[in-house]
């Protein structure tokens, strides 16, 4: 080590053939570092110091530090937080109370507080958040919902991260319960309330279609029952997490839709029956007297192993479903029906239910069975009053020919 005299610094000896110390290695003489850590006893003078006990000029001063500071090392940034009721998200979303709990997530009943709406909000776990499948399928869900129109699919308006990397997705909230809360507090649904649930459910799949849109994960627990209309059960289709996009060719026909048509046919399974179809389940009269033959029908061709003997669109199970409704009840046959009618206001084309091995008349068609439309008052008072001025009509001509021609 070289010390300068008038500093008391010291500065490594470059040796020939030897590197200089690194910045992060200590290149103090541990001869100088033991003599300078001795301790000194109580009342001996310092013989560094003069008798006032101030260091003279030509003495040696505190050596400064020669060990240099370390390269930086940045710390990875904190985990994103768990959701929770009180947090406002992006500053514009504040979360309310925790409405659901699922594998990738939680749901919260939230505020808008830019627009002043109730809103849901799905926030991703933060234990799942950094792989990349689950984020993957989080942001489809918001792209393939927000890119349907139907009434029966979850209304989906944004998609956004929080400042600490919190996804999260802005949808319409929903008041009432999935169908599998539904199936597991009351069993079998009633045949009719289990045929309306599942024309809405083909009418919004059929939508998803028509938009290039299949679901790929359609149980009851994906579907929602809301209690806005006034005709009974309003359903709503939610989580399109696993929806696989695709190009809409009309009339081109490949094997993803076949996969939502035998899930809406184990879902109506189990709505007539109220366990989940196995791997022979057979028909759901066997297990439940009350369901039509008709109906046990349209269950087998969509459950069918081939693709190939499944409907071939949900339009056509749709149609199907709507003509055993009309054998159960006329009356909502008709309305559904008429709510289920495309944009330009054709309904489908009636299809046979049961496929080309089975009886065609076993499955009416619903407008052969439709009730006819009732006479309304005015009708009847016009129809009335016709009659009576005809009546009167005769009458005159009979008098006026009596006169011209008397007996």
């Amino acid at each position: 080590m070289t010390r300068n005299p008038i500093s008391g610094d010291t500065y490594p000896e470059l040796v020939p053939g030897r590197s200089p110390p690194r910045g992060d290695e200590d290149t103090t003489d541990p001869r100088e570092a033991a003599a300078d850590s001795r301790d000194w006893p109580l009342g001996t003078p310092d013989p560094d110091r003069t008798p006032s006990g101030d260091l003279p000029i030509t003495t040696r001063q505190p050596r400064r530090s020669t060990r240099r500071a370390s390269h930086l090392v940045l710390a990875p940034p904190p985990p994103p937080a768990e959701a929770e009721t009180g947090r406002v998200l992006c500053e514009r979303y504040l979360l309310g109370r925790r409405m659901a709990t699922g594998d990738v997530g939680a749901v919260f009943a939230a505020t808008d507080l830019r627009l002043e709406k109730s809103v849901a909000i799905q926030v991703l776990s933060p234990q799942i958040e950094r792989e990349g499948p689950h984020l993957v399928g989080f942001r489809r869900e918001a792209v393939a919902a927000s890119q349907i129109s139907h009434d029966g699919i979850v209304r989906v308006s944004d998609f956004d991260r929080d400042r600490d990397g919190t996804p999260f997705l802005v949808m319409e909230r929903l008041d009432g319960r999935p169908l599998a809360q539904l199936i597991e507090a009351t069993g079998a649904l009633p045949v009719r309330r289990a045929l309306v649930i599942a024309v809405q459910i083909a009418s919004a799949l059929d939508a998803a279609h028509r938009s290039g849109i299949v679901h790929r994960d359609l149980r009851p627990g994906n579907v929602f029952l809301t209690t806005q209309d006034a005709r009974g059960d309003a359903v709503k289709l939610i989580d399109f997490g696993g929806a696989r996009l695709r190009p809409p060719v009309p009339g081109a026909i490949d094997g993803d839709p076949a996969v939502d048509v035998r899930a809406l046919g184990a879902i109506l399974y189990e709505t007539l029956v109220g366990a989940p179809p196995g791997a022979r389940p057979g028909p759901p009269s066997a297990r439940r007297a009350v369901v039509p033959v008709a109906l046990d029908r349209v269950v087998e061709r969509a459950l069918a192993t081939d693709p190939a003997t499944r409907f071939p669109s949900m339009a056509a199970m749709s149609a199907a479903l709507i003509a055993v409704l009309a054998r159960v009840d006329p009356v909502a046959a008709a309305t559904i029906g008429a709510d289920g009618a495309d944009d330009d206001g054709a309904s489908p084309e009636p299809v046979d239910p049961t496929g080309p091995t089975m009886d065609i008349a076993a499955v009416p068609d619903a407008r052969a069975v439709a009730p006819r439309p009732r006479v309304g008052l005015l009708q009847v008072a016009a129809i009335a009053g016709a009659v009576a001025v005809l009546a009167a009509v005769v009458a005159v001509l009979t008098a006026v020919l009596a006169g011209l021609f008397p007996r």
